[in-house]
């Protein structure tokens, strides 16, 4: 009996374990719930075009040119006859108001004017006082030649009070720099015409055309170089005298009536000239932090050099105590150099103000070819603030 139970619970155990091999476990399927929730999506658009751009006030003090009191013909001042260098430029202050606007993304219209006034007790005369107006407005016209050539229209207008003149002119920009290594950021070549009118003469305008150029070099070390050529033919209303020695206090009239009686004189209605400008500039940083910023800052070169076809290039001599203006030369030239030291404060992220002292090394009042001569120092000092938008 007691074997007979061991067997039958030994096949029990077989047969329990046999039946658990032979087991399925069902697969629990849960049934997915058919709600699709959709999640809201967010497309963030571009910003629009909103104008931007900046206002410069400044204010700028001319001081006496070196050695300028003793420089003219007579040293000793016997006769009176002594002519300052840089006669009208010293002593004198400058405020400027300028300023560009991004009107739209293809519009942009700059402005600048200038007041001068003398700081020298009665004095009058034109260089030294007057406001002077410049208008720009450019059109971009877009890309051609597959995005090479940039295309934009300038339209400019200026009043020159200080020698009471204005003019109107229209260029059309055509940017190749794109087909020229990439340290050339500017080379424009512009064509355009002008129209220049004196207010005082009805007679006494003319007409340009020209063809202009304009380049700007980043160089090796930080410099950075401009060049720029200024071509154009003149047509004027009324004739010029050329090659003509007078006085300088002659009329007009006076002028053409003497010239038509010297043999070495030309009285021409037209004249082609050519102006070249070469600068080059250099910012050497001296000091920044989070509001602060202290450069020194150099730029110098040829401001400008000028070929004209007939001899309208004069100098200056004295006779008998009268002073005399002798155009007798094809060309001229300034040249110059302007170190100074710059500050800057930030005073918020979109206003600074800034100061700055220097001085301008130049040949102030022999600019003809064969004579240019007499380099001085003139020291200047500016303030100002500039808001950006």
């Amino acid at each position: 009996m007691k074997r007979l139970s061991i067997l039958l619970g030994s096949l029990l155990v077989v047969g329990a374990v046999s039946y658990a091999k032979e087991a399925v476990v069902a697969p629990v399927i849960v049934e997915e719930s058919k709600e699709v929730i959709v999640a809201p999506v967010i497309v963030e658009e571009e910003p629009g075009f909103r104008p931007s751009g900046y206002v410069d006030l400044q204010y700028r003090y001319y001081g006496k040119t070196e050695n300028q009191e003793n420089l003219g013909i007579d040293p000793d001042n016997t006769e009176g006859l002594v002519d300052p260098m840089n006669n009208g430029g010293n002593q004198r202050g400058r405020l400027q108001l300028a300023g560009r606007i991004q009107m739209t993304e293809k519009e942009k219209f700059e402005f600048r004017v200038r007041d001068w006034r003398s700081w020298r007790e009665n004095d009058k005369a034109s260089s030294t006082a007057g406001t002077e107006t410049r208008l720009r407005y450019y059109y971009d016209h877009g890309q051609y030649a597959d995005g090479k050539i940039d295309v934009a229209s300038r339209i400019q207008y200026r009043s020159r009070g200080q020698i009471n003149v204005q003019d109107a002119e229209y260029t059309l920009r055509l940017n190749f720099a794109k087909y020229l290594p990439e340290a050339v950021k500017d080379f424009t070549l512009a064509p355009g015409y002008m129209y220049s009118w004196n207010n005082d003469n009805e007679d006494n305008y003319f007409n340009k055309l020209g063809l202009d150029l304009y380049t700007y070099t980043l160089l090796p070390y930080g410099f950075e170089f401009e060049f720029n050529v200024y071509a154009g033919q003149f047509f004027y209303g009324r004739d010029q005298v050329y090659n003509y020695t007078t006085a300088a206090s002659a009329s007009y009239a006076d002028q053409l009536a003497g010239a038509k009686n010297d043999p070495n004189a030309k009285i021409k209605d037209k004249n082609f000239e050519l102006a070249v400008e070469a600068y080059i500039y250099k910012t050497i940083n001296l000091y920044t932090d989070n509001t602060w910023t202290f450069d020194f800052n150099f730029e110098g070169g040829y401001d400008p050099y000028l070929w004209s076809q007939q001899k309208k290039v004069s100098t200056t001599f004295y006779d008998n105590n009268v002073k005399y203006v002798k155009r007798d030369q094809n060309s001229s030239y300034s040249l110059y150099m302007t170190p100074n030291v710059t500050a800057n404060y930030k005073v918020t992220e979109n206003l600074k103000v800034y100061a700055g002292i220097g001085a301008e090394y130049r040949n102030w009042n022999v600019e003809a070819q064969k004579d240019a001569s007499d380099w001085r120092w003139q020291p200047q000092a500016w303030a100002g603030m500039k808001a950006t938008f």
